[in-house]
């Protein structure tokens, strides 16, 4: 006689909604993965990334038709630090997936606080989603770009002639 082991309902259903969960996040990120973002905007260095809205534009619809939302939580954690945390939720299962982020601002103002809820929350968004990381070296590339064109420029002053004929 062979004898089974049978899971208790409650972790059998468990079991099942997160399995179903897992279903309906891989199939948002499958099709997600399909769909074209493009570069949007330009940060303060002058470098491309995608902004907040062009991922919530693609990302939300396609979350929903897989009955998932995303749900954002600040928190204020000191003077100056956030915990923004979000959740990637089944509207059937009320399973979720998350991820937390910490940061610090360094004025704090509400556009101080703003730009670091917007950064975390893509940033959130790519890490549970998985979405194409676009290029944001921190203005890195465009710093040095600005650096290298400055000290051509301090060359090029120093060898042009002034209208009274003395070198700058």
């Amino acid at each position: 006689m062979e004898t089974k082991t049978k899971l208790a309902p409650t972790e059998a259903e468990f079991v099942q909604k997160a399995t179903r969960h897992l279903d309906q996040l891989r199939d948002a990120r499958k099709e997600i993965h399909n769909t074209e973002f493009k570069t949007d905007s330009r940060g303060y260095q002058g470098n491309l990334f995608l902004s907040l809205e062009a991922i919530t534009t693609k990302v939300e619809p396609i979350l929903l038709k897989h009955n998932l939302l995303s749900l954002v939580n600040e928190k204020k954690t000191g003077e100056k630090s956030y915990e923004i945390e979000m959740k990637i939720m089944s509207t059937e299962t009320y399973q979720y997936v998350s991820a937390k982020t910490s940061a610090q601002v360094d004025d704090v103002d509400a556009q101080s606080v703003r730009s670091l809820h917007t950064y975390a929350t893509r940033s959130l968004y790519r890490q549970l989603l998985a979405l194409p990381i676009d290029k944001d070296d921190d203005g890195v590339d465009a710093n040095y770009k600005t650096i290298s064109k400055r000290e051509e420029e301090k060359k090029e002053k120093k060898f042009k002639p002034t209208d009274s004929g003395d070198l700058v």
